[in-house]
């Protein structure tokens, strides 16, 4: 940090961390709610050459092992999140007014702990905001059930229907 402010919040070592973070809530979804949670990821761009290359290829290896599903950046974010449950997203990153406009909820996750806690929209807005791993599964989990109109998690199943899935969307720019 120079003068107070955070050098490159969007540094590889951040964005590592907020995958590894949404991808630990995954499968604690999966197990407190008993039933399959899928993780779809869109960038804002596609790949270029003056990007980290190992993040990319890290991405690349979560989707070929079918850990999440990563979506081409010229997917229609409304169309990916109109189709989800929750939005992760990075701070300050448009995906979570775009869920928020389409009704479904999102968190802003900031793995780094640097972000202080804010109101990130208005008063009856579906944007919460977490800065821990901790944090971050309990507002999933909230989200989620207030959600489904329920606090149960067998409610919740049914409310998704058999065989469903939780679909999450995590955004993040580059």
């Amino acid at each position: 940090r120079l003068n107070g402010e955070i050098s490159n919040y969007f540094r590889p070592a951040n964005l590592f961390l907020f995958i590894e973070h949404v991808m630990s809530l995954k499968s604690e979804l999966a197990r407190i709610f008993q039933m399959p949670v899928s993780l779809g990821l869109k960038m804002k761009r596609g790949y270029k050459s003056n990007y980290d290359r190992p993040y990319f290829d890290f991405l690349e290896k979560l989707a070929s092992d079918g850990r999440l599903s990563l979506e081409h950046h010229s997917t229609n974010i409304y169309s990916l999140i109109s189709g989800s449950h929750l939005t992760v997203v990075y701070p300050f990153s448009s995906p979570a007014y775009v869920a928020d406009f389409l009704k479904v909820p999102s968190i802003y996750y900031d793995p780094t702990h640097c972000v202080c806690r804010d109101d990130f929209g208005d008063t009856c807005s579906l944007i919460s905001f977490a800065n821990s791993r901790e944090a971050l599964l309990d507002a999933a989990i909230s989200v989620l059930r207030k959600a489904v109109g329920s606090a149960t998690d067998q409610s919740m199943t049914a409310a998704v229907g058999p065989g469903q899935k939780v679909s999450l969307v995590g955004g993040m720019s580059e």
